[in-house]
C-alpha cells in the first residue's frame, strides 16, 4: 500500500525520484504515517494477524475458504480458483495525502532476459532455440506446451490449459523460469485472462510516467551496496513488522530513524544518485 502514500520502488529499492534527486524513503514521515495506519488496521482486526508470518499454503487455505477480503496477486488465481467469492480487480487506493499510484516494480526478472556465455559451444543453435519462442507456434509451445496433452484451443481459437495445474515442466522452460518470450493477448489468454485484463485497465491510469530500472554497479560498488543493504534492509523489514503488530511503540520512531541513518543511508543515496545521474538524467 506504500504507493497510496506516494512511496514508490524505483531503482529496485525504497526510492522516489523527485526533480532528478534520489530519495530513499525508509525514514520518511509519510512512511511512518503508513505504518501507523497499518498498525490501526492490525489492532482493529482488519489486517490478518498472520499476514507477517503465514506460509503460502496457509494463505491459500484462507483464500479457499473465503476468509480473505482483499489481497493482491500477480496472476488470475483469485478470480478463477476462488471465483465463488467473487473477487474483482480494483484501482489503487487513494491515500491520505492524495496519492494514488501503482507501485510498479522495475526488476527485470522474466521477459527478454537472455545471455550466451563463453562456455557455450553452440551459440548459433542456442539463438535458433530462443528465436523459435518468438514465433507464433513457438510462443504457444513455450507457454502452453503440447496441444492435446497440456492445452486445447477454445471456441474462440485461444489456447487454454487442459487442467489448472498443467504439467508443463516436462515440455517447456516456462514454469518459474525467467526467459525471453513473445507475449500477445493471443498467447497469454489463460495466464492473463479477461478478468486480469479488465483489472489492468483500472491500473493503467495510475502507473508512474517513468519507472526507473535497477542500476548495474561495478564490482566494487556492488559489494559496498550489498554490505550496506544487507543489514539495513533486514533491520527495516524486522522493525516495520514490529511497528505494524504493536511489538514496537512509535515512541521508538526517532531511534529507528537514527539507526537507519547510522547504517549508511546517506552513502547509499549518494551511490544511487550517481547511478541515476549516469543512466537516467537528461544531460
Amino acid at each position: 500500500m506504500a504507493s497510496s502514500w506516494g512511496l514508490l520502488q524505483d531503482m529496485g529499492n525504497t526510492i522516489n525520484i523527485e526533480n532528478d534527486k534520489v530519495h530513499i524513503w525508509k525514514t520518511d514521515d509519510k512512511y511512518k504515517d503508513l505504518l501507523q495506519f497499518l498498525n490501526k488496521l492490525y489492532k482493529e482486526g482488519l489486517l490478518d494477524r498472520d499476514v507477517l508470518s503465514h506460509s503460502p499454503s496457509e494463505y491459500t487455505a484462507k483464500l479457499s475458504t473465503g476468509k480473505v477480503g482483499m489481497s493482491h496477486t500477480q496472476g488470475d488465481d483469485m478470480s478463477t480458483q476462488y471465483k465463488d467469492y467473487e473477487y474483482i480487480g480494483i484501482a489503487p487506493i487513494k491515500g491520505p495525502f492524495g496519492d494514488q499510484l501503482v507501485k510498479a516494480s522495475p526488476l527485470a526478472r522474466d521477459f527478454g532476459t537472455f545471455a550466451i556465455t563463453s562456455a557455450n559451444e553452440y551459440p548459433e543453435a542456442t539463438i535458433r532455440w530462443i528465436d523459435y519462442f518468438f514465433s507464433k507456434e513457438g510462443s504457444i509451445f513455450f507457454r502452453y506446451g503440447v496441444e492435446g496433452e497440456t492445452f486445447n484451443y477454445d471456441d474462440n481459437g485461444l489456447p487454454q490449459y487442459i487442467e489448472e495445474d498443467a504439467n508443463l515442466e516436462n515440455v517447456t522452460p516456462f514454469p518459474g523460469g525467467g526467459a525471453p518470450q513473445y507475449i500477445t493477448e493471443y498467447n497469454s489468454s489463460a495466464i492473463n485472462s479477461e478478468a486480469v485484463q479488465e483489472a489492468q485497465k483500472k491500473f493503467d491510469p495510475y502507473l508512474p510516467e517513468i519507472i526507473y530500472g535497477t542500476p548495474l554497479f561495478d564490482e566494487k560498488t556492488t559489494k559496498e551496496v550489498n554490505q550496506i543493504r544487507q543489514d539495513m534492509d533486514a533491520y527495516y523489514n524486522e522493525t516495520s513488522s514490529q511497528f505494524i503488530n504493536g511489538d514496537l511503540s512509535f515512541d521508538k520512531w526517532d531511534e529507528y530513524v537514527s539507526t537507519i541513518e547510522n547504517m549508511g543511508l546517506e552513502r547509499l543515496e549518494e551511490i544511487y544518485q550517481e547511478a541515476y545521474d549516469k543512466n537516467f538524467k537528461e544531460q
